[in-house]
């Protein structure tokens, strides 16, 4: 094979990478933009009296990135999670709101970590630790 050739069966596979991946995804990935930050889904959820789901990451956490991954990947569970609650990222190595949601785990933080509050933000529930796509959606009711 000469060079030219090398190079068309390179494009060729890499469009064919490209377009697999494309086609392939039905979840299209962890979309960041669906989650609001502390204090804007706290307002929110005042305003429609929803309740607010906390998701507190860490940059470098392989749990937090496999949540992101196989559960708020999945479109059916991002919807269904968006019309009961709204959805909140902490990412706990920069967003000053971790110091509102540390107290409630003693102080420190474990990641990934779970909270649930009151459209009131009042806190209901919480948890620490990866769950499956199955139980997260059992431990939120959705």
């Amino acid at each position: 094979m000469d060079a030219r050739h090398a190079v068309i069966a390179l494009i060729v596979i890499g469009a064919a990478l490209a377009a697999y991946g494309f086609f392939s995804s039905s979840s299209g990935g962890f979309d960041e933009s669906r989650w609001y930050s502390f204090e804007e889904g706290m307002e929110i959820a005042k305003k429609n009296n929803k309740k607010v789901l906390v998701f507190v990451t860490l940059p470098a956490c392989v749990w937090c990135e496999r949540m992101k991954q196989e559960t708020f990947s999945d479109g059916e569970v991002m919807e269904r999670l968006e019309a009961r609650y709204v959805p909140v990222l902490v990412d706990a190595s920069i967003d000053p709101a971790v110091s509102k949601i540390a107290p409630l785990f003693g102080g420190d933080i474990s990641t990934p970590a779970f909270i649930i509050y009151s459209p009131d933000g009042e806190p209901l529930d919480g948890w620490v630790g990866y769950v499956t796509k199955d139980e997260f959606m059992r431990r939120v009711e959705i």
